[in-house]
């Protein structure tokens, strides 16, 4: 029994939604509890974020962005630059930058599918008329 085109992307889909339901969700959740708090307290106040960012960032549910935000930068400090944070990654212990970065490309990884995905049913719905 063989899928069409239609099922591969349906499953594929799904595949990418469930990746960000059962990952995403939990392991944000942990790294935001896990958190060390030598960055926050080093690198969560003025001048590396305006005053509006730290009441806005400090609240739910944009201190997971924070946490998203911060471990990009501890992974990779080099996108921490524009902020003067490239730093910032000495304060963190070595299974917290491997898990963010680890997390990072997880996360882009299932976006890229997804998208991909997407765009792959709007070809074949829209673009090629099948049904």
């Amino acid at each position: 029994m063989s899928l069409a085109v239609s099922d591969f992307l349906a499953f594929s889909f799904v595949g990418f939604s469930l990746i960000g339901a059962i990952f995403v969700g939990p392991v944000l959740l942990l790294m935001h509890i896990l958190m060390p708090k030598k960055v926050l307290q080093n690198y969560f106040k003025p001048p590396f974020f305006r005053p509006s960012e730290i009441v806005l960032f400090s609240g739910v549910p944009f201190a997971l962005m924070r946490t998203v935000m911060l471990m990009w930068v501890l992974a990779f400090p080099r996108f921490g630059k524009k902020r003067n944070l490239t730093e910032a990654y000495r304060l963190a212990p070595p299974w917290y930058r491997i898990v963010s970065a680890v997390f990072g490309m997880a996360m882009i990884a299932s976006f890229v599918g997804g998208l991909t995905t997407g765009i792959g049913f709007y070809i074949y719905y829209e673009l090629l008329g099948k049904s």
